[in-house]
């Protein structure tokens, strides 16, 4: 018996990447803004992670990136089981600051607002009681989130991470 190397993928072989959302929360359910308030899933939440664990943990999976929110490790951590992989968080896929809107209806905010995106935000200082992360804050805080550098392949096999953010 021959000791070979683990195949690696080459350079230009594409590398699949899958992006989950997590499983569904009380807030979810109830329709409210999440945010940053820390809901674990709840019993659908639980089906949706296991469904997402029976199809993603067949796959040849090499690395899986979560939110450090406990809604997306719980659901990160059904498919790294299936796997057989640990999760890794990140931080950068933390969700949107909604400030006091966070567990509020999204009717609220438009009828104060007119949608969300026109609610006050951080840097409204005669407003500050009534924040909200700007997006173009958040897109500064995924943005660097590069496949190539962040998601290596990881020995064998092209089908990489499993990216789980609410």
């Amino acid at each position: 018996m021959v000791a070979t190397e683990p195949k690696v993928p080459s350079s230009d072989a594409p590398t699949r990447i899958y992006l989950a959302r997590h499983g569904r929360t009380r807030l979810d359910a109830a329709g409210l803004l999440r945010g940053r308030l820390d809901p674990g899933i709840d019993a659908v939440g639980l089906f949706q992670a296991l469904t997402l664990s029976d199809v993603l943990g067949r796959q040849d999976l090499q690395l899986i990136i979560s939110s450090p929110l406990v809604r997306a490790v719980e659901t990160a951590r059904k498919v790294a089981l299936r796997a057989g992989l640990e999760v890794e968080i990140d931080q950068r896929l933390a969700d949107r600051d909604f400030g006091p809107w966070a567990g509020k209806t999204l009717d609220v905010v438009i009828a104060r607002w007119g949608s969300l995106n026109n609610a006050p935000d951080r840097h409204d200082l005669d407003l500050v009681s009534a924040t909200i992360e700007p997006e173009v804050e958040l897109s500064r805080q995924v943005a660097p989130i590069d496949g190539a550098d962040d998601c290596p392949p990881r020995g064998g096999g092209s089908e990489v991470p499993v990216l789980v953010r609410p």
